[in-house]
């Protein structure tokens, strides 16, 4: 993959297909590779696909002091359309990545030709949040997701409820989730990582308490979204912006 040198990252990228423009943006933890193994495939005869590393993840590397709004991140992709792509683009986001999207649409709508998120929201409350607390709550006490406990888990982020029901397509996409969930565990520090990095979110008046609790002083703010890369992340302390 070439990188893209915007105003505070380099933004590791590949381009294939041709034809109109459809830029991936992927989850937390999620490297732009995991777009190539399925998705981009399909669309090499008739469109050009662009995958990266968001900051924070694989080869993409970031010089800006934490915390990183959510802002940061939609500037990074609209700078990297600006700069590979021939805009307006198609967007196709997953989880955090469908956030980035959503914030890119608003600052920067005339590089968007249509978008298309998934796995997200403007708000997280009821389950949602309850979920993300609980297993905030499981690593603070030291619990540790690996194995066929940490597929089993993280596939219900990746697959829908009929794909995981499904007695001969579970068989199969259970061996692909090794290297998705790979991403996720590097992401949340179960894996012996050499930087020691885990994730962090927090999201003022509602929130995606991925790795942290809600900031209140964010929340009395109206609330942003704020990523932070620190070892330390898991030990209650939040941040917004």
């Amino acid at each position: 993959m070439p990188f893209h040198t915007g105003s505070s990252a380099s933004i590791h990228y590949e381009q294939t297909g041709s034809g109109p423009d459809i830029i991936w943006v992927g989850g937390g933890g999620a490297r732009g590779q995991d777009w190539q193994r399925f998705q981009t495939p399909h669309f090499a005869p008739r469109f050009r696909s662009t995958v990266f590393d968001n900051r924070g993840i694989g080869r993409t590397a970031c010089t800006a002091p934490l915390p990183w709004p959510i802002a940061d991140f939609a500037r990074d992709v609209a700078e990297l359309v600006k700069g590979v792509c021939d805009g307006p683009v198609v967007f196709i986001g997953s989880s955090l990545g469908s956030a980035i999207v959503q914030e890119v649409a608003i600052d920067h709508p005339e590089l968007v030709k249509c978008a298309i998120v998934m796995g997200t929201g403007a708000w997280s409350t009821g389950w949602g949040w309850d979920y993300q607390a609980a297993e905030i709550e499981f690593r603070r006490r030291g619990g540790n997701l690996d194995g066929m406990m940490g597929v089993a888990h993280y596939a219900s982020m990746l697959y829908p409820a009929r794909a995981l029901g499904d007695r001969v397509l579970w068989p199969k996409l259970k061996w692909t989730c090794p290297e998705k969930v790979e991403s996720f565990l590097l992401m949340k520090g179960d894996l012996d990582d050499e930087t020691e990095t885990v994730y962090g979110c927090v999201q003022g008046g509602g929130g995606w308490p991925c790795a942290n609790e809600r900031s209140d002083e964010a929340a009395d703010r109206g609330g942003s979204w704020c990523w932070f890369l620190d070892a330390d992340a898991m030990d209650g302390s939040a941040a917004g912006s």
